[in-house]
């Protein structure tokens, strides 16, 4: 036995006496990587591990948007509880990445960040359900998808701008799908009565919600001094949909429609400001964040 082991024994056996599980050898790890496989996507589930009041285990990912349903009761508005036993058990875990073609292992600090990169990672078309293929092939499918419901095509930008004419009728103004840091995203510009409201739709995991910040730039289309430009950071959260709304008292100020342009900024969050962002959507489950 090398020293490394030597060094991991004391604390996998008070890990052991203090969860009453038996953490030795071969027994050790399947047992653990059974425990905390989610039962409804079949990954391995990193904390917080929920549970809900019927005792059906989950994972953040799969409680949907809003972080309240669960798919073996198919109730939603539940208030899910912590598996505090698995959770100290992930932290001994190594996790193998979902991707296939992906032979990687990572520990719960490095997976989710990993998904999220890995260069095997698959994703789904934003219009129809039944494609799903490489970044690359996304792109060239997208052009292709008779399920698409306007012209734009996939951007690959963290910024989008669009003219204020350009959002002139009532109801529903243009809309952009873009790649962003590696993750998907729609953006709508929508006339309402009390202004201009932009939607930012986050098509990732439920549990990388928190990784990204939103502004909205309201700006003269020629004057970058002009005094009444603004700058709008999100006002409330609906899980994976954060919404800007730019009054009409700040809009009329600039004139005309032509006057003034609107830019949506995606940016992703590191260190400190993605770990505080990440407890302000998961601060219903009070969990050690990992992330």
């Amino acid at each position: 036995m090398n020293s490394s082991h030597q060094l991991m024994l004391p604390t996998l056996r008070s890990l052991s006496l203090s969860l009453g599980i038996i953490v030795t050898g071969l027994t050790r790890k399947e047992d653990i990587l059974k425990e905390i496989t989610c039962p409804n996507c079949s990954c391995q589930m990193v904390p917080p591990i929920l549970q809900c009041s019927a005792g059906h285990l989950t994972c953040v990912d799969c409680t949907e948007t809003d972080y309240d349903y669960c798919k073996i009761c198919e109730i939603d508005e539940i208030c899910f509880g912590h598996e505090h036993r698995l959770e100290s058990l992930a932290a001994f875990t190594l996790y193998k990445c979902k991707w296939k073609d992906c032979d990687g292992y990572f520990s719960v600090k490095e997976i989710q960040i990993h998904k999220q990169a890995c260069s095997k990672r698959a994703y789904k078309c934003f219009y129809c359900s039944e494609w799903e293929g490489s970044l690359e092939e996304l792109s060239e499918h997208d052009e292709s998808c008779k399920s698409k419901s306007y012209v734009c095509t996939l951007l690959f930008t963290t910024k989008v701008t669009v003219r204020g004419d350009d959002i002139s009728s009532e109801d529903c103004g243009p809309s952009y799908s873009l790649v962003a840091y590696k993750e998907l995203f729609t953006l709508d510009f929508c006339k309402v009565s009390s202004g201009i409201e932009v939607i930012i739709y986050n098509y990732g995991p439920p549990s990388c919600f928190g990784w990204y910040h939103y502004e909205v730039h309201l700006q003269h289309s020629e004057d970058l001094t002009f005094p009444h430009n603004q700058t709008y950071t999100y006002k409330y959260k609906n899980s994976n949909r954060p919404i800007v709304e730019i009054p009409n008292s700040d809009i009329i100020k600039f004139g005309s429609l032509e006057c003034f342009k609107i830019t949506v900024q995606i940016h992703k969050l590191d260190g400190d400001k993605k770990k505080k962002n990440t407890e302000k959507y998961f601060k219903v489950f009070k969990w050690p964040l990992y992330a």
